[in-house]
């Protein structure tokens, strides 16, 4: 509670060889804490401020610090009696924020593999939209590891924002429905090859 207003302010800093400070802006900050408004009148002095450079030494001392060590998109692999393996997801799932994951076995050989999807255009115009992802399918050899299968051979596609994935046998037939923010409903028939 930076400005003792019975309010917790969450700074989220980035650190470097020089210090570490603050992503967010000017305008941003002060309407968090209004008291910094006098500090920093203009943008221009408030260029290259460290979180030091912002808060006094008492301030800092009273502050909670979390750190984060790891920002990759990961699963965990439950290994049974209560013991998880970490692991990051492939390049290729971490271009855009994954929203939805899907774990059935797609391609019916017996092991179970990843359909996600994701992406966000709500972000801040600072940071621009995060809208890299097409989806992905990652193919599963049943000892935890995952394989991307390109687009051209799973024909997995989805543009948008992806929010949830469901698989549905009707009649003897797989689909999968993609599910999106403010879009239409996205379906695949499913069969041995490919979605």
């Amino acid at each position: 509670d930076f400005d003792r207003n019975g309010t917790i302010e969450q700074i989220i800093s980035v650190p470097n060889t020089r210090g570490t400070y603050p992503l967010v802006l000017r305008h941003d900050l002060v309407k968090q804490i209004p008291s910094l408004k006098k500090k920093y009148l203009k943008y221009e002095s408030y260029k290259e401020q460290s979180v030091t450079d912002i808060f006094d030494e008492a301030q800092l001392e009273n502050a909670v610090i979390w750190q984060a060590e790891e920002l990759r998109s990961t699963i965990f692999i439950n290994e049974g009696n209560m013991r998880f393996t970490m692991k990051a997801l492939p390049k290729e799932v971490q271009f855009a924020p994954v929203k939805s994951i899907l774990i059935e076995d797609i391609d019916n050989d017996g092991n179970k593999d990843l359909v996600i999807g994701g992406n966000f255009s709500k972000a801040k115009p600072e940071t621009g939209i995060y809208a890299a992802s097409y989806g992905n399918f990652l193919k599963g050899d049943g000892k935890g590891n995952f394989d991307v299968v390109p687009a051209r051979e799973s024909g997995l596609i989805c543009k948008g924002e992806v929010r949830d994935f469901v698989l549905l046998e009707i009649n003897g037939k797989k689909r999968l429905y993609v599910l999106k923010n403010n879009e239409a409903l996205q379906v695949y028939d499913i069969n041995n090859q490919n979605l």
